[in-house]
């Protein structure tokens, strides 16, 4: 993507979006909390920039979220990390090595080739890139295990339909 003349933007992050469903109503999730602006956060943990849930609700959307899914993603990308999309999580003893804002767990077999991310061709590098990145393979890992890896108990289930 090219910015300005003399300047490229890898990032994927500075092309316009469109806006997400703000304000988000209440939903029932765990210390569910609105900024001013409407953009659904986890209480206790940092809120994403505005900027940050429009790219999240559009890439849910682009893949066939409804408004409320669109919401609870914020919500989820505010719950993993304070919406930090370069975020690495390694801990031997939980078993974790996860990535990006919505901590995307390696060890879960969701890389490898055949597995729900590796088959897009999904990298923990190339989900660490952007915010963009980030949110285009946690909605691609929506679309075939809903909120399941989010969500007790922690794993894979195809998603109801619209949710």
């Amino acid at each position: 993507m090219f910015g300005p003349p003399g300047s490229l933007s890898l990032s994927g992050d500075n092309v316009p979006v469109p806006a997400g469903p703000w304000p988000a109503p209440s939903q029932p999730q765990p210390q569910w909390s609105l900024t001013s602006d409407g953009v659904p956060f986890f209480g206790g943990r940092p809120a994403c920039s505005r900027r940050y849930a429009n790219i999240i609700a559009n890439q849910f959307a682009r893949d066939g979220a409804n408004e409320a899914t669109q919401q609870w993603a914020v919500y989820i990308a505010s719950r993993e990390t304070g919406c930090l999309h370069k975020t690495v999580t390694v801990n031997e003893r939980t078993r974790d090595d996860s990535h990006c804002a919505f901590q995307l767990n390696v060890l879960s077999g969701t890389f490898v080739p055949t597995g729900e991310l590796g088959r897009h061709g999904w990298t923990p590098a190339k989900v660490r890139r952007s915010m963009r990145d980030c949110a285009d393979a946690a909605s691609d890992l929506w679309v075939s295990c809903g909120r399941g890896p989010w969500s007790p108990p922690y794993s894979c289930r195809p998603p109801t339909i619209g949710a």
